[in-house]
């Protein structure tokens, strides 16, 4: 009898080895997963701007800098863990008046500070595609079901410092989809500053260790 149970077994092995992939497997299991990378730092970064948005609306000043999880995780859904976080969340402030906005400000409430609220992290190796380690496919797909086209969150992209939609004239922008791009100020390409290994000049610039990162970034004005 336990032989017979051996067999039955090892049949069955083989006849799996020859059943075709669930047409739907992709959808079932690869996106879900995509989703997921993609989810993480938008839930973080959209927290950090309650956090923000909280401090605009009672005329509380905020600082440039890093942004620590203990600040905005009330706003997180809960059960999100905060202990191994793989973003960085960052303010950066600078002055309006610099040119290509390379200049930081002292002062993120002054009447010429033009404010950036900034989430970024590398492109997890297992959404990179093979040639290149740009962001797969699958990613770019879940990018675009998690926030929708016309975001302010995308990947990295090296753009040409004259193109059409190009309005800060700098070497990087951020891909939305379909192509559309938001500018990168130079000093956050540029300059690590205070941040050193967490800026995103270290991480995500020209230069960075990331080669390509996916980014969330919102614009302030001052108070």
């Amino acid at each position: 009898m336990y032989i017979w149970v051996i067999l039955a077994t090892f049949i069955a092995i083989l006849y799996g080895f020859n059943l075709s992939v669930r047409p739907d497997m992709r959808q079932i299991y690869v996106e879900p997963q995509a989703e997921a990378a993609v989810s993480k730092l938008v839930l973080q970064h959209k927290a950090a701007e309650k956090f923000i948005q909280n401090k605009i609306d009672n005329k509380i000043g905020y600082n440039s800098g890093l942004i620590q999880s203990s600040q905005f995780e009330g706003y997180l859904p809960y059960g999100f863990d905060t202990d191994n976080l793989v973003y960085t969340t960052v303010m950066y402030c600078l002055d309006k008046t610099s040119n290509q906005l390379s200049q930081p400000i002292g002062d993120c409430n002054t009447e010429n500070s033009a404010n950036y609220l900034m989430t970024y992290g590398c492109v997890p190796q297992r959404w990179k595609s093979i040639k290149g380690g740009r962001p797969s496919n699958d990613l770019i797909h879940a990018m675009r079901t998690i926030t929708g086209l016309g975001s302010n969150f995308g990947y990295t992209q090296k753009i040409a410092a004259d193109a059409e939609k190009n309005d800060l004239g700098t070497e990087l922008g951020i891909n939305t989809g379909n192509n559309q791009w938001l500018s990168v100020p130079q000093y956050i390409i540029s300059q690590n500053g205070a941040l050193g290994d967490k800026s995103f000049a270290s991480q995500c610039g020209l230069e960075g260790s990331c080669g390509y990162c996916m980014v969330y970034m919102t614009p302030y004005e001052q108070l």
